[in-house]
């Protein structure tokens, strides 16, 4: 198991950019790094190809899924999510669903969110607030 503490901005670059191969980063897909309370990686868990969603209902969908997994945790899981794809790192409109969506859905469970990243073959990027807007 990755032992990896994703309690800083650079440590969390350094995971994804060791975690995630170039195919990886070049397909349309969403990947849940589900942690424990002292950040620590317990598993990644892929979800690949899939299409850029025009609404925010697919993206809750799939970000209440693993954030129920989480409600579970003895105490403080945390949720980093990385939004993977062709393309350049400027953020679309189906990124800041996937955005809202994650806050949204992590806020009502309860669940810490660890950031939303945007990792394309040439970018890693974490997707800010001002970027959803």
């Amino acid at each position: 198991m990755d032992e990896a503490r994703l309690d800083t901005p650079a440590a969390i670059d350094e995971h994804l950019t060791q975690a995630l191969t170039r195919a990886d980063r070049a397909r349309y897909g969403v990947r849940f790094v589900l942690c424990d309370r002292d950040n620590r990686v317990r598993v990644h868990c892929p979800v690949d190809e899939l299409p850029p969603f025009s609404d925010g209902e697919g993206p809750r969908a799939t970000v209440a899924a693993f954030a129920t997994s989480l409600t579970g945790e003895p105490a403080d899981g945390g949720v980093l999510v990385v939004l993977t794809r062709p393309g350049s790192g400027a953020v679309s409109a189906s990124d800041r669903a996937w955005f809202h969506a994650t806050y949204d859905i992590c806020r009502v469970a309860g669940v810490r969110v660890l950031g939303v990243y945007l990792v394309t073959p040439a970018d890693l990027r974490q997707i800010l607030l001002d970027d959803a807007l």
